[in-house]
């Protein structure tokens, strides 16, 4: 049954899901009338009856100062990487051409360090481009590209 908000201050229970345990039918509200002198804040109850409690901003507790994150010259958190994942990305840049932009395919195979290419490079063959060489082929890697890679990774 439908019922208005502006004549009715009572926030509406929703239905639990099947699923869900009677211990957990939370009724969420931002009707006026339900969020006291925080107009900005919501509420949350639990199951029926029970005693509606604000949420408050924390922006008292927040500094003023704004924050911008730029790029610099290596100190920020995101341009810190480990020695592994240097050596990786300056082996792919070392191949000619340039297997730098196979990185993120390689990352979905599981293969971010140079230890983990050279640990496939000492599968069988059999192995190696079943498991790997055809999943790398399938998301985009040229056989070319496969082949200079395991050049580059059999002279490491």
């Amino acid at each position: 049954m439908y019922s208005d908000p502006a004549t009715n201050p009572d926030p509406p229970i929703l239905p639990s899901p099947v699923h869900a345990s009677p211990h957990n039918n939370f009724t969420f509200s931002n009707t006026p009338g339900s969020l006291g002198s925080n107009p900005g804040a919501y509420s949350a109850g639990i199951g029926t009856g029970s005693p509606l409690q604000e949420s408050t901003p924390i922006r008292a507790n927040m500094s003023p100062i704004p924050f911008h994150p730029r790029q610099s010259q290596g100190s920020t958190i995101s341009s810190i990487k480990s020695d592994s994942a240097v050596r990786f990305v300056q082996l792919l840049e070392s191949c000619q051409p340039s297997l730098l932009h196979i990185a993120p395919v390689l990352a979905r195979l599981g293969i971010m360090k140079v230890e983990h290419l050279k640990a496939v490079v000492r599968l069988s063959e059999e192995m190696r481009d079943r498991e790997v060489r055809e999943e790398a082929l399938r998301m985009g890697v040229t056989v070319v590209e496969w082949a200079i890679l395991l050049d580059k990774v059999g002279m490491v």
